[in-house]
């Protein structure tokens, strides 16, 4: 039996230690709307307004990307499964990620989607 890979995930203390390190002054829960089916885009929204991405983004910036060519193309491109799952609301993880990461090639960021689950 091999020993452990490098690529593991980290273990809870190591998590626990990144997230005090990353957050020094803790977090703060912020509620979204949920109306129409969209609080992972109005969570982006929130989230990049307090984390001063310029420039912000709004809904509807967020809304014109899910109705864009490329996004389809990168939707259907990185999970043929998932062609019946691009929707105009209601989105998966990999769909918000892929949403914020288009936000930001277009304002030339680099932006990435993060979740985890608190200790």
């Amino acid at each position: 039996m091999a020993g452990p890979s490098s690529n593991m995930m980290p273990g809870p203390k190591s998590l626990v230690s990144r997230y005090h390190k990353a957050f020094p002054n803790g977090h703060e829960v912020v509620l979204t709307d949920g109306e129409g089916k969209l609080c992972g885009l109005n969570a982006i929204v929130i989230s990049a307004k307090e984390q001063h991405v310029r420039p912000p983004p709004y809904l509807k910036d967020l809304q014109a990307i899910v109705d864009s060519d490329e996004y389809l193309a990168c939707t259907i491109a990185n999970s043929p499964e998932e062609i019946k799952a691009v929707t105009k609301d209601n989105f998966t993880q990999d769909q918000l990620a892929l949403i914020l990461k288009l936000y930001g090639d277009k304002i030339e960021q680099p932006l990435q989607l993060a979740l985890g689950k608190l200790p």
